[in-house]
């Protein structure tokens, strides 16, 4: 009965999109109409299925309503083979990419295979074991997102890399902890260190030392034209870290890719030289 009503459902949602698909002429939306909590006895239709458990005898009458006969956090077979069938196509395209990864050279491979913060991966071990240790004696009934939330908390203060977000839902998903920061235009915070490194000349006279900045935020740090240039983030302000790189006049090489330099019209190419041959001949 439940197979048929999805078979159903699927076979309505295809044949709208095949409509769509055949006229061009203007854009198309598909609004699928659905009950939120559908099959609950007293709570199909309200918020209250979202944002709170159903109750025993709720999940009872669900089940009931769906002739779903299975014990919970039983997959049925089916269902199962289904799912994996579904995995195993995507395995030849994840070989192909990892061939492709590992020809690219090992830095490149390596980029792609270790996480941004492997370095702080016994943190993370540590930070995860204490919230196990805490959890597993914590007898009150949460809803798994509020454990989700709870496992956040512990985790982000020893990874700050680790970002997220639920849109308007975030207050319902728990994604936003209190050591998470939000990103607001125009909010500069933090200091951040700048490395400097002068390039060779032919005149020995002319070399210098490595210098290591550290400066404050807001605040404007002018960089000389030629020198390489990095910089590093230190502790986060209030707002994170934000920085704005302003090039006077902008880099080349930026300014010949599109929408990269806010002002690029006010650099145009000298008349008759092709964007390679100045890229060239500038660095």
């Amino acid at each position: 009965m439940l197979a048929t009503r999805v078979i159903g459902w699927a076979t309505r949602v295809f044949a709208a999109l095949a409509h769509a698909r055949a006229d061009s002429s203007k854009p198309w939306l598909i609004a699928c109409k659905t009950t939120i909590g559908y099959g609950a006895p007293t709570k199909a239709g309200k918020a209250s299925t979202h944002g709170e458990p159903l109750g025993e005898e709720e999940i009872k009458g669900t089940r009931e309503k769906l002739v779903w006969p299975h014990a919970p956090f039983e997959i049925p077979e089916p269902v199962l083979l289904a799912w994996r069938a579904v995995g195993q196509r995507g395995a030849k395209e994840r070989a192909n990419w990892k061939q492709r990864a590992a020809q690219a050279g090992p830095h490149v491979d390596a980029a792609l295979s270790n996480p941004a913060a492997a370095g702080k991966m016994a943190d993370v071990v540590k930070a995860v074991s204490a919230a196990k240790a805490a959890f597993a004696t914590d007898e009150a009934k949460r809803a798994t997102r509020v454990w989700s939330q709870l496992a956040l908390e512990k985790i982000v203060p020893v990874l700050p890399e680790l970002i997220g977000g639920s849109a308007d839902l975030t207050g319902s998903n728990g994604t936003r902890t209190k050591d998470h920061l939000p990103v607001g235009r125009g909010s500069f915070a933090g200091n951040y260190i700048h490395h400097l490194r002068w390039p060779w000349g032919l005149s020995k006279s002319d070399w210098r030392e490595d210098e290591h900045v550290r400066v404050g935020a807001p605040s404007v740090t002018m960089i000389p034209a030629r020198v390489i240039h990095t910089s590093e983030a230190q502790q986060p302000g209030p707002d994170g870290n934000r920085m704005a790189d302003i090039f006077a006049p902008p880099r080349l090489d930026f300014s010949l890719q599109k929408q990269w330099v806010k002002n690029s019209e006010e650099y145009p190419l000298p008349p008759g030289q092709r964007p390679w041959e100045v890229l060239r001949t500038s660095l």
